[in-house]
């Protein structure tokens, strides 16, 4: 199990999109407020049921963009005084991943570092069709059949499953603890040893097939 984090804390963590975070040193994409993307992020924040949700379960909710969208940091706001708008100034990504209880995403890779700590993950891809259409085309991992998490498509069935799980304490479901037991070989902190074990392995693989 991961170590010290507060169950009480929700972290939501959207990855990028590469047809609204603009050329390098473009500080604004126009018409991003009019943006699926901006919409729907910004519409949840404020959304008196999830208003109403942190403050029933007594929960803080953090919102942290993708560097790539950290411009549009002071675009997005919330009235709720449970929920922070995080920055990559004052806030550590991977700090808000390690104390977080419960992690919102939607296509990103983070989802792995989350679950390999075996805590409860929801997918929220309200723009796939977009999303692959301008992005990236699905794999071969299926979120749905492969993911950590539920997937879900809709502000009202994330509102569902999020209650869902504070009712239990956020307690993490069974089918997903076995995907994560199933995709890890390892749970420990050997990770970067096994890393460098394998390149040397493979170095001298090289040297001995490549040296007179």
């Amino acid at each position: 199990m991961p170590g010290s984090f507060n169950k009480n804390q929700i972290l939501i963590m959207p990855t990028w999109r590469n047809w609204l975070s603009g050329k390098i040193g473009q500080s604004y994409v126009p018409n991003f407020k009019e943006s699926e993307y901006f919409i729907t992020w910004n519409s949840l924040l404020n959304n008196k049921n999830f208003l109403k949700l942190l403050e029933k379960y007594d929960l803080q909710c953090y919102f942290f963009q993708h560097s790539h969208m950290q411009k549009y940091h002071s675009g997005i706001v919330s009235t709720g005084a449970r929920i922070t708008i995080a920055n990559w100034q004052d806030y550590d990504g991977q700090e808000l991943l390690k104390s977080s209880g419960f992690l919102v995403t939607d296509y990103s890779s983070i989802a792995m570092d989350f679950a390999y700590m075996r805590k409860p993950l929801l997918y929220y891809q309200f723009d796939r069709e977009e999303f692959r259409k301008k992005q990236y085309q699905e794999g071969y991992f299926s979120y749905e059949k492969d993911g950590f998490g539920e997937v879900v498509l809709t502000a009202e069935a994330l509102l569902e499953k999020l209650h869902g799980y504070a009712e239990t304490d956020f307690t993490p479901k069974e089918v997903y603890l076995r995907r994560i037991e199933q995709f890890y070989a390892y749970f420990d902190k050997n990770n970067c040893e096994r890393t460098f074990n394998a390149i040397k392995n493979e170095n001298k693989k090289y040297n001995s097939t490549t040296l007179p």
